[in-house]
């Protein structure tokens, strides 16, 4: 999906991930997070109240098309919930943040979380040893391109 202009890194990644694989959770405590293996995106009250609403819209406008599969090859999304939100994260909106977490009972203990606004990577220092390499490679080939695309 989209126009890619220009690939600047690829790998193939095992399938599971080394951190919260098989996770699926709501959560509310300081802020309502949804985990998605080892994703989790944070919201508050309001974003929260949204993303529930974009998801029954979403879901009801899927039962109305007769819960048609996705298409490998559709170029054009066919959206079944497509509308604006503020530009700004709630309380998140400006965290940036690469950590070692320490030991926590509900915890692995070999976790790296990466924090991009209202969005957190959880993955095991080898991935995060990957996906450092890989970031490192990309910004490089960026570069290079950068210097030679047409203006």
């Amino acid at each position: 999906m989209g126009n890619t202009i220009k690939v600047l890194v690829e790998r193939k990644l095992k399938e599971a991930s080394d951190i919260y694989p098989g996770m699926h959770t709501v959560e509310r405590c300081e802020d309502f997070h949804l985990h998605r293996r080892n994703l989790r995106m944070i919201f508050d009250t309001e974003e929260f109240k949204i993303f529930c609403n974009a998801v029954r819209d979403a879901q009801n406008a899927w039962i109305r098309q007769g819960c048609p599969s996705p298409e490998p090859d559709k170029s054009l999304p066919d959206y079944l919930h497509n509308r604006d939100i503020s530009p700004v994260h709630s309380r998140r909106s400006t965290d940036f943040a690469i950590e070692i977490q320490g030991d926590l009972p509900h915890m692995p203990q070999n976790m790296i979380h990466i924090h991009y606004k209202s969005l957190r990577l959880d993955v095991s220092h080898d991935e995060f040893i990957e996906l450092a390499e890989a970031f490192s490679e990309a910004l490089d080939e960026f570069k290079r391109w950068k210097k030679t695309k047409p203006k």
